[in-house]
């Protein structure tokens, strides 16, 4: 009953009117159960945050069995990852971020993207801390991880030689353009006096969406094509920034 609970509130609980109806409801009908006592008193409390705010502190008075979100298989690391050598985005460790999974929010939830094989990978707190799960990425609509926002778009012929679970980040959004990176590092297996080692080596692709189109880009050309009429403005910008295209293609590409 709690987990049929918990969907049906985070469906209705769009602002802090709903959820006082709500409370006003069930403090009319009888009650049975003290549970269903404390929960009111909870949600009560959820009036002064908030919607991010109450929908954590529901996931945490319900439980995370019930929250949804702890339904993928199991994870396993496969290889050893350092700071400096991680197949994960931008850290090996957990970070606080944000999901919608199965069409619910999910918030200060601990997470990594795996770039190789592109999964999200989620870890539970309290007495389930020590598993990780991946999460089911037909489930996922959108993430957050370190400020940066990332999407599960459709496939389509553009994209789908990168695709694979269909998560990109939406690194630049404008009112005629959208900047994509698909993040990948590939594997590469060494040996080092006889022990094997592995590299983890970046290897991402940019799309610009305009017009209602998803277009590759990996140069000056590529994007002048896409936008003739700011061809002198590009050429100076790559000619100016040609250091930090080398040094950081990401911010490079988000700067333009």
């Amino acid at each position: 009953p709690v987990h049929l609970l918990s969907h049906v509130i985070k469906d209705i609980f769009t602002d802090v009117n709903s959820i006082n109806f709500f409370i006003f409801n069930i403090l009319n009908m009888p009650l049975k159960d003290f549970s269903i006592l404390g929960l009111i008193y909870c949600l009560s409390i959820s009036l002064t945050y908030s919607q991010d705010k109450y929908f954590t502190l529901f996931d945490s008075i319900t439980g995370i069995e019930t929250s949804g979100l702890y339904n993928g298989p199991r994870y396993y690391e496969l290889y050893k990852n350092t700071k400096s050598n991680t197949l994960y985005f931008k850290s090996t460790d957990f970070v606080d971020g944000s999901v919608i999974y199965d069409n619910q929010p999910h918030f200060k939830t601990k997470l990594k993207l795996n770039i190789n094989e592109d999964f999200l990978i989620c870890k539970p707190e309290g007495n389930k801390s020590f598993f990780s799960f991946k999460l089911i990425s037909e489930k996922v609509k959108e993430f957050t991880l370190e400020n940066h926002k990332f999407v599960r778009l459709k496939n389509n012929e553009i994209l789908e030689s990168v695709y694979a679970n269909g998560f990109f980040e939406a690194a630049y959004s404008g009112e005629k353009l959208t900047l994509y990176i698909k993040h990948h590092k590939s594997i590469k297996k060494m040996l080092d006096n006889k022990n094997v080692t592995y590299k983890f080596l970046v290897s991402n692709t940019y799309f610009l969406y305009h017009k209602n189109q998803f277009n590759k880009i990996k140069s000056a050309k590529s994007i002048k094509k896409i936008l003739p009429e700011r061809d002198r403005e590009i050429k100076d910008f790559f000619k100016a920034y040609k250091l930090l295209r080398v040094n950081n293609t990401d911010t490079f590409m988000v700067k333009y």
